[in-house]
């Protein structure tokens, strides 16, 4: 008889009845798991584990009855199994982030849920885990109501755009890579890729070889852009954003949301041009977006600034946004220092003694080469911020993003 048919014969009359039997009490003799004293069984940190590890269901009883350790450790050790289950499943793609979130904000009713949904998607049939693909926004935004899921919406689709976009530019760097292609037929094998996208996202690709540098791309693969001097800006136009001098909150922007270049919106829903953007992209109307700043923009900035989390977290809640930690500080404040720097240093070099503290607005410079001539004309108005447009929405800086 093996070691584990005698250990259950031993314990056989006692775990039937006991709600605190050890993992090895759970074998049947075949060395299967005995379901019936499982799900009577109250788990310990170690009975977690090896349930886990062998993908054996907790009962709904049992995940109710965890404490915030066993379910964060439930967590943690179902995440290995699910990442890989779902890993074609763009639904599920935000899952991991809202997991951690949860963890850290102890959100107990959260972690059982995501436990119910992690476990059936790594124990069950196909049929069952696509099924709780229509369910993933319940358990991402359970009790906010219609907000709420159209919310979840917009983080599975953003999720996916994400995927979709890393997975093209991972292939376009692919091709800058080539070693055997000229800089002339890279860019045109990148524009061949781009135009068959089905959803071009914010995607931007070269419009020409002409606007990259003499070694057209960097060591991996992206497109090097040989931008102007002076942030893009015509530096004597260049002047600092102020309270008194913000007159607009509208503005429009070609590209992602981590960037922090926008220009104005203009009348009647008329597009600045790429030529007057002085952009060196082909045209990307996916990637056109408007948004609103709000009168919040310069209070933030301050909060970052004094490196004030109480003063954040109240701006953010004036705009009815979740609270942000110490660590998203330090990342705002991090980005809002390389701005500051960078700019106070671009901008000197061309003679341009304007205060950055809240950004810069000006005239897009032209794009003209060392023979003088004029790629790109520019002359639209350019706000550049110390913040790029997803760090704004975070902290519900900017209330409008279309």
């Amino acid at each position: 008889m093996s070691v584990v048919e005698e250990m259950n014969r031993a314990q056989r009359v006692q775990v039937e009845n006991d709600t605190t039997a050890s993992p090895r009490a759970f074998f049947n003799t075949d060395g299967s798991y005995n379901q019936n004293v499982i799900a009577k069984t109250k788990l310990t940190d170690v009975d977690i584990s090896k349930l886990i590890e062998n993908r054996v269901a907790f009962t709904n009883e049992q995940i109710g009855n965890m404490n915030e350790k066993q379910l964060s450790y439930a967590l943690d050790a179902l995440m290995p199994s699910f990442t890989k289950e779902i890993k074609n499943n763009k639904a599920f793609a935000e899952v991991p982030l809202l997991i951690e979130k949860a963890q850290k904000t102890s959100d107990i009713k959260g972690m059982r849920d995501y436990v119910k949904m992690m476990q059936a998607q790594v124990t069950t049939n196909d049929e069952t885990s696509n099924a709780l693909v229509t369910n993933v926004e319940d358990y991402r935004l359970r009790d906010e109501g219609d907000g709420g899921r159209i919310e979840a919406e917009t983080q599975i689709k953003q999720s996916r755009q994400e995927t979709e976009e890393q997975t093209f530019f991972n292939k376009i760097n692919e091709i800058g890579k080539q070693s055997d292609l000229s800089k002339t037929e890279k860019v045109e094998a990148i524009q061949q890729a781009f135009e068959t996208l089905a959803d071009k996202w914010d995607v931007l690709v070269p419009a020409d070889v002409k606007f990259l540098t003499a070694e057209g791309f960097d060591e991996k693969g992206k497109p090097d852009y040989d931008f102007p001097g002076c942030l893009g800006f015509v530096p004597e136009t260049v002047r600092a954003i102020t309270r008194d001098s913000f007159s607009t909150s509208i503005f429009s922007r070609m590209g992602s949301k981590y960037g922090n270049n926008a220009s104005t919106q203009r009348s009647y829903g008329l597009l600045w041009s790429i030529d007057e953007l002085g952009l060196p992209y082909l045209e990307n109307y996916s990637a056109r977006h408007t948004f609103e700043i709000n009168d919040t923009y310069f209070d933030a900035i301050d909060a970052i600034r004094e490196n004030s989390l109480d003063g954040l977290n109240e701006i953010i809640e004036q705009n009815h946004g979740k609270p942000v930690d110490l660590l998203a500080l330090d990342s705002f404040k991090a980005y809002y220092q390389y701005f500051t720097e960078r700019a106070e240093t671009e901008s000197k070099k061309h003679g341009v003694n304007a205060d950055v503290t809240y950004g810069l607005n000006g005239e897009v410079a032209p794009w003209i080469n060392a023979d003088g001539e004029v790629y790109l004309n520019g002359g639209a108005p350019q706000f550049t911020f110390p913040l790029n447009i997803d760090m704004m929405l975070r902290l519900g800086v900017i209330s409008r993003y279309e």
